[in-house]
């Protein structure tokens, strides 16, 4: 039963967004029409910022939001959330190891997770909350501000 009424529940939230896109749409002057299965939509600002150099006070926004809860504010690994947890979260400002790993794995870490990278089942997915464009700017202030680190190989 309870599996039955989050389901429903789910299906519901799905509708209204759905409602609400098409109402936007009509709002604009434009035809509301479904979307194919296939078809992307890419915004302005994913087209115009590159890939790693996201606006840093956004990086950090959402840092603060999404992270600094368990990594603590400074990146230590010292949030709130950290004393509850086993194994502990990294320390995002250990420049020696965090030079180690590339933008690539750390996008992943935080796009699909701690266990995408051999870290903690801890550590959720957060594709499913954050554009693309928005975990990029996330790694661009972890690397500028968090570490002051680059890549410099393994």
């Amino acid at each position: 039963m309870r599996n039955a009424i989050l389901a429903l529940m789910v299906l519901l939230f799905c509708l209204s967004i759905s409602m609400i896109s098409c109402t936007k749409n009509e709002e604009n002057g434009k035809e509301a029409k479904p979307k194919e299965v296939n078809e992307v939509e890419i915004s302005e600002e994913v087209v115009s910022e590159p890939k790693g150099e996201g606006n840093l006070n956004r990086g950090k926004l959402l840092y603060n939001e999404k992270c600094a809860n368990c990594h603590g504010p400074t990146g230590h690994g010292d949030g709130p959330q950290a004393a509850f947890l086993d194994p502990k979260p990294t320390n995002l400002s250990d420049t020696k190891y965090m030079s180690t790993l590339t933008d690539e794995h750390i996008f992943k870490t935080i796009s699909e997770g701690g266990i995408a990278v051999g870290k903690s089942n801890l550590m959720p997915r957060w594709k499913f909350v954050l554009l693309e464009n928005d975990i990029w700017t996330v790694v661009a202030y972890i690397r500028k501000d968090i570490c002051g680190c680059e890549y410099k190989g393994s």
